[in-house]
């Protein structure tokens, strides 16, 4: 596995979303803020997941998101949560 920081784009409806991302190849999902998802209006609930984390087991929205990286949009199943 490795870690690298990239310069990503969260596309919603509403708008592009800009950030600095850690970029793992060890991750099953991609996980967007939920503040983030709501400001861009990120497509609907698709399902719940139930996941384990560091801290324990948690519920998260599944849905689907375009992510903007190195001149590529993509779309890609996400985890949204706090």
């Amino acid at each position: 596995m490795w870690e690298r920081i990239r310069d990503i784009e969260v596309i919603g409806s509403k708008g592009v979303g800009r950030f600095r991302a850690s970029m793992d190849t060890g991750v099953t999902y991609t996980v967007v803020p939920r503040k983030v998802a709501k400001e861009l209006s990120i497509a609907g609930i698709v399902r719940h997941v139930r996941i384990m984390m560091v801290r324990g087991e948690t519920i998260l929205e599944e849905d689907v998101v375009v992510i903007g990286l190195m001149d590529e949009e993509r779309t890609n199943v996400a985890l949204v949560g706090d």
